[in-house]
């Protein structure tokens, strides 16, 4: 992107500005890996996962909490997404599987109508307004 500048040496938009964009991709595919990392062991013929923490111990499990909690990540967003699957499991018991992989897919629908040069508060407004009619839905 070209930088506006008011002297050949100051210019107004500073070279990381671009950053702010990436930085967005870069939490958007990160949460759509976790998705992906987990649909596997959705439906009736899910498959578990292998889990093997860094001492060696081994657990096979087919709960989105638990692996999602055993992901190590050093990603605040990864850490959002975990704190997702605690929050649903903690609510209902169920659905943490559903509620990262919808998370996920959410996101990479937002990604594509970024690269399509849409706002993100335009985008936003569209997921909140989703949202509205679907609570309606299920009145």
């Amino acid at each position: 992107m070209a930088s506006f500048q008011t002297e050949p040496s100051l210019p107004i938009l500073k070279k990381g500005y671009g950053k702010v964009k990436d930085a967005r991709r870069v939490n958007i595919i990160i949460m759509g890996k976790v998705s992906d990392a987990i649909k596997p062991a959705m439906g009736p013929n899910g498959m578990s996962k292998m889990l093997v923490a860094p001492m060696g111990d081994v657990t096979i499990t087919n709960s989105g909490r638990a692996i999602l909690e055993n992901m190590q990540t050093m990603n605040e967003i990864t850490k959002l997404m975990i704190e997702l699957a605690r929050t649903q499991s903690d609510i209902t018991g169920d659905g943490t599987k559903s509620a990262a992989v919808l998370t996920g897919e959410l996101l990479k629908k937002a990604d594509r109508l970024l690269k399509m040069r849409i706002h993100p508060r335009v985008i936003i407004d569209g997921y909140q307004k989703a949202w509205k009619r679907a609570l309606e839905a299920l009145e």
